[in-house]
This record gives C-alpha cells, structure tokens and sequence, in this order.
C-alpha cells in the first residue's frame, strides 16, 4: 500500500476541535435557534462500556426514501446530497479510494424515529445509507446542514445498523466548526433531538443504561464520549486531559485484538471471507494512521499482504467463465486488494474458462444426386485463435474423423468406402459473442479433405474410383444460435437441409 501521511496526532487534532467550539458555539450554519430543553447533566466518560454485559439500544426508524438521494460512485469518489422535507440537507463525500471497489450509493433523509418526527423535541437531523454494511477503506464525511441550527450542547451524534438496531453514540469530526461525521460504515446517522423510545430524546440519554452489542460499536461510543469531554473541559477553561491519547491508544488496541486481528486470521486462509471482510481491516488501519497510531495493530498489513496474495494465487488457479459476472466481480475485488499493498494484478493472469472447447460431431449428409449418403463422425478440440470486439474466434487443433459412403452411385452401380480423417487447423471455425446484455451466440463451419479410393460396383464391372472430396462436419445456420439460458459451458445443436443433417455437442475446457 502507498505511504499514508500522518496528519496528526489524535491529542492534537482534539485540541483544535475544542477550540473551534469555545471559539463559535458549535456549527455556524445559522443563526442561534431559540434554546432547547435543558440536557440532563452528562457524566463524564464511562468506559465500562467496553466491558459490561450487552445491552442493546434499538429503534424504529422511518425512511423518506421519496427524498433519497442516490449515484453510482467509483473508487475515484464522489458526493452525493439529499435533502428532508424540512430543508436539512445531508452531503455525503467519499474520498478517492474510499471505497473498496465501485458500488450504488443511497442517501435517504430519515423522517421520524420511534413514531416522533425528528426534530419534534427541538432541532435535530437524521439520515440513512445504503447499502447496509458498506465498509470505507478510508472514512467517508457526511456534512450535516440542519435547517435550524443545532445548539452545540446538543450536538451529539449517533449511529446505528440496519433500520435502528444497536444504538450507540457516535464521534463527530473533531477538526470541524460544522457539523460532519466521519463514517466508516453504513447505515445510520442523527444528531441533535431525536426520539429513541419512550418519550427520551438524544440527548438526554443516559448512554450507561445501554450497551451495544459490538464491541466496534461500543469503542466509537467511548470515543464520542471522550471527545465531548474534552470540548467541556476547554469550555470550562480546564486542561486537557493529560491522559487522552493513552486511553484512545487502549480503546484501538482492544479493538485490533478483539475485531480486526481474528478477521484477518480468518481472511488469511479463505478467500471468499476476505472479498467481503478485508476492506474492515484497512478502514480500521486507516483511521490509525490518520489519528497518528498506525502501530497499534502491529502485522496488520503483513496480514493484509499475506491474504490478498493467497486470494489472487486462487483467482490464478481457477478459469473463469467470461459471462460469470459474480465471478468476475470476486476478481476484481482480489485485483484491488493487490492493487491497495502496492501489487500489479491484471485479469489476463485468470485463465478463462472457454479458451478451448471439445466435444463430437456428426453428419448425415448426400454425396451424389444418386442418393448415396455420407455418414461422419469425429471428436474435435478448438483453441481460442483471436478476439474482435465482443467475439471470440477458435481454430480446430486437434480431432479424428470417420467416416463411410454408401447406396446408390452413377446410374445403376452403388458405392461403398469407409476411412478416418485427420482434422487440420485451417478445417473449421467456430465464433461465440458474448453481448452486452449477456446474451450469447454462436456460428461456425467445419470441412474436412477427403482423400480416398472409392469401390464402385456396377452391374458389369466393379471400379476402383479415386476421390477427392469433402468431409463437411460442421455447418450451423448462416444466422448465429443463441445459448439457452445462462448455461454457456456447453454448446450444442443441430442443423439440416435438403443436402443433410448435422448435429454438434461441445463443452468448455
């Protein structure tokens, strides 16, 4: 992976947030709101939470999704913004290789929470992504600005997963005068008075009645609850605390033990793990290194490295079928990953499935207009020759014919001969386009010399009658055959005319 530069210390940034609060009163998206109902005093920090028994935290929320916003966003980034029907509007920016590989974004302002219209309490925001479970290698910005200003002391945030489950508290930018988020995962985001049951609004929550279940979770609560300490303390005109990047350092420290460390474990030795979990493992390495920790989760990336080249030494062993797009998407994934620790990956290196294709023919076809009948028979290996826009062209490099004449020949003799053939490179084609709405089609000819003496028999006399002819063995349709559904490991057909019948049967290699 390129070098990523260390923007700060965590200390230091904390330091700046504080003193961009104390020195603005929190956003400056407005004017002042009229205050809102005094918060319950807020304890300090409780880091039991990183311990104590489970206690989950859910709520019922209620989508806009007639307001949503959504684009398709590639790893070189983009924006996104959705507007609520009362006028907040939520910017969501992913920085260039934020995402893992490109994907659909969905931004999707949320109206109400627990039955009571956000913001019903007093000013408040909320909002939901898709897809679920999207995870960031570096962390996305969600910029929140509220139609009425958000008094700083409510400026308290909060996430949760799927439509409300595992409430917990959430760090906001701690760089910013405005109102963002860094998200390092979807799905939900609020701030300000939200309802989260029984008539309790964000944030008059007492947070130590409520544990979530993931440990994750529990330590970006513990985070918030930290940074909002440190901005009381400036308020107050207190020191910071001398403690801070010791006990942030403790809380990632766990988190590389008790989640990251066991993913990449698991990623090392299963491939299909690893597409969907190891873009966890460089978020969480990213968040370090931008905090100025990028030791606390020491062989990270030799773990990362190690997983990413068993995936791709996989992909290498096995061939692709060019149509499988869920295969193809598994590969790119595995490119990117090698792409991400610094790696040069390239699809060519994954054979394709279908480079070569063999299977047997047959032919019933006429030889004279006396009636005598040609019957052919053979097996035959094509090997993929070239590829012009969307078709693949293969060339016979192998394959046996046998073959026999027989019935009526000349007038009143009759003809009977048999042999084999030895197919050549330049006695056939076969061509496959693959469209872009996945449909397929083939077409084809196949011709083989037939070199040979004929025995004639005639009422009079027998003949030995040289010949120098054909064996056609191949001969589809001048219009292409299309594949049946979406099974394009196996072609076959059949094909007849006034001159004869042909029937094929081939499978790739």
């Amino acid at each position: 992976m390129s070098p990523i530069v260390r923007r700060s210390t965590l200390a230091s940034t904390i330091i700046l947030a504080v003193l961009a609060a104390t020195a603005c009163g929190g956003s400056d998206s407005g004017p002042s709101a009229p205050p809102g109902p005094s918060p319950r005093p807020v304890a300090g920090p409780d880091s039991t939470v990183l311990t104590r028994p489970a206690k989950p935290l859910g709520i019922a929320v209620t989508f806009d999704r007639a307001r949503a916003a959504k684009a398709f966003v590639t790893t070189d980034g983009g924006t996104i913004t959705a507007t609520s029907v009362d006028g907040t509007r939520y910017t969501l920016t992913i920085p260039k290789d934020g995402l893992f590989e490109s994907d659909t974004i969905t931004v999707i302002p949320v109206s109400a929470t627990n039955g009571r219209r956000v913001g019903a309490d007093g000013p408040a925001a909320a909002v939901q992504f898709e897809p679920e479970g999207l995870r960031f290698v570096t962390p996305a910005t969600l910029r929140i600005e509220p139609s009425t200003p958000i008094p700083a002391e409510n400026q308290i945030a909060l996430g949760w997963h799927g439509s409300g489950e595992n409430a917990h508290l959430e760090p906001l930018d701690p760089t910013s005068r405005d109102i963002v988020m860094p998200i390092t995962h979807f799905s939900g985001a609020a701030i300000g008075m939200v309802n989260v049951g029984d008539n309790i609004w964000v944030p008059k929550v007492n947070w130590a009645e409520y544990t979530p279940q993931e440990f994750e979770d529990r330590a970006r609560q513990y985070l918030s609850e930290l940074m909002r300490e440190q901005r009381r303390r400036a308020e107050r005109g207190e020191p910071m605390d001398p403690e801070l990047a010791d006990k942030v350092r403790e809380v990632r420290e766990k988190e590389w033990e008790l989640v990251f460390k066991p993913i990449l474990d698991r990623a090392a030795g299963d491939c299909q793990y690893a597409n969907g979990n190891i873009s966890k493992v460089l978020g969480f390495e990213r968040e370090n290194q931008l905090m100025g920790m990028g030791d606390v989760a020491p062989g990270l990336m030799d773990g990362v490295v190690a997983a990413a080249d068993n995936c791709w030494k996989d992909q290498k062993s096995r061939c692709r079928m060019p149509d499988d797009v869920a295969r193809l998407r598994d590969i790119l994934r595995n490119m990117r990953m090698e792409a991400l620790i610094g790696r040069q990956a390239n699809l060519d290196e994954v054979p394709v499935c279908g480079d070569a294709w063999s299977g047997t023919f047959e032919a019933n076809v006429l030889a004279s207009p006396d009636g005598a009948r040609l019957k052919i028979s053979g097996t035959v290996l094509f090997k993929r020759d070239r590829q012009a826009g969307l078709t693949e062209y293969y060339k016979p490099v192998s394959g046996t014919l046998s073959w026999s004449l027989s019935g009526p020949y000349a007038g009143n003799c009759t003809v009977a001969a048999s042999g084999t053939a030895t197919i050549q490179a330049g006695d056939g084609t076969l061509a496959i386009t693959r469209t872009l709405n996945g449909a397929t089609t083939y077409t084809g000819s196949g011709s083989s010399a037939l070199v040979t003496n004929l025995k004639v028999s005639c009422p009079d006399r027998d003949y030995n009658i040289p010949e120098n002819g054909t064996l056609p063995w191949f001969n589809p349709p001048r219009t292409p055959l299309s594949v049946p559904g979406t099974e394009t490991t196996r072609i076959s057909g059949s094909n007849s005319d006034v001159t004869g019948s042909w029937s094929w049967n081939l499978q790739a290699q």
